[in-house]
């Protein structure tokens, strides 16, 4: 199996990020006659006068509270309106996401619980994140990273998603926006999608070029190993592998050369991390 070695990355293992509103679904507000969760908009307000909602509170969860059910609904009169929240606020006219919540970190991507059901293989549910900053100078705002992960293979059973972010400024945000939709361009009317605990995880704090990390160190692999060597010579080095999620699943002592089974990696993308006296340097890798 190739490993892909990306941009030089430093990293910091760190998941105490400012608190995604209301982000286990436990707290929801009265509507008139339907309710919401509190800090997030749905479609609910379109659907009301029909008595079909889009956005339900539900129970029980993977961890026995509640949890967030989207659905997409043929509504008459209206029509196919998807089952779709918003951290933030929405336009009721137009639908379209106006504002999100304050947030100015550089999170890696955002994990979730969830399941789905597709009533079409033409449908698919998303989630996306947005993250943004406010620029004075040029009255609008500008796009600082990016997500999307889309699902349109049945799942129903909980299960742990991931919606990795791509950065285009090495600004940080002071705002994010994330929403979450049971169908994409070809809405089906049935299609679900049950959603619970976001969290960001993972922090990339600065993105460098690789022209910055030549001559440093130097990554590749075998059918069996995976080798890690460098020209720098510092004493008290230690090389460590992280998964996404923070979770260290190697660590030893690093000189000069470094050895690293493949049996004890499954298919993934992890985090290098190389601290030495002086310098910590870290490498997105992907195998």
């Amino acid at each position: 199996m190739r490993i892909l070695i990306s941009t030089l990355l430093f990293f910091s293992i760190n998941f105490s990020f400012a608190q995604i509103p209301n982000y286990d679904f436990e707290i929801w507000t009265s509507a008139g006659g339907y309710e919401d969760p509190s800090s997030w908009s749905t479609m609910n307000y379109l659907t009301n006068t029909s008595a079909i909602y889009t956005c339900i509170k539900a129970s029980p969860s993977f961890n026995s509270q509640n949890f967030i059910f989207l659905i997409t609904r043929l509504v008459p009169g209206i029509g196919l309106v998807k089952g779709r929240i918003v951290s933030g606020e929405m336009d009721t006219t137009t639908s379209l996401v106006t504002t999100g919540f304050p947030f100015t970190e550089r999170p890696i991507g955002l994990n979730y619980y969830f399941q789905f059901m597709n009533a079409d293989p033409t449908d698919s549910a998303f989630v996306s994140v947005t993250l943004t900053k406010w620029n004075s100078q040029l009255n609008k705002r500008d796009t600082i990273g990016t997500g999307l992960q889309t699902y349109n293979s049945m799942n129903h059973s909980w299960s742990l998603g991931q919606c990795g972010i791509n950065y285009h400024s090495s600004l940080n945000p002071d705002t994010a926006c994330i929403e979450i939709s049971a169908s994409s361009t070809f809405p089906q009317d049935g299609s679900f999608i049950y959603i619970d605990e976001l969290s960001f995880y993972g922090l990339a704090s600065d993105i460098l070029s690789p022209s910055n990390s030549a001559g440093q160190f130097h990554i590749s692999q075998t059918q069996n190993s995976i080798f890690v060597t460098t020209n720098i010579r510092e004493l008290s080095s230690t090389i460590c592998i992280f998964d996404l999620l923070g979770r260290r699943v190697y660590q030893n002592p690093f000189y000069t050369n470094q050895e690293i089974p493949r049996t004890i990696l499954q298919a993934g993308t992890y985090i290098i991390r190389i601290s030495t006296v002086s310098r910590i340097f870290h490498y997105k890798v992907i195998l």
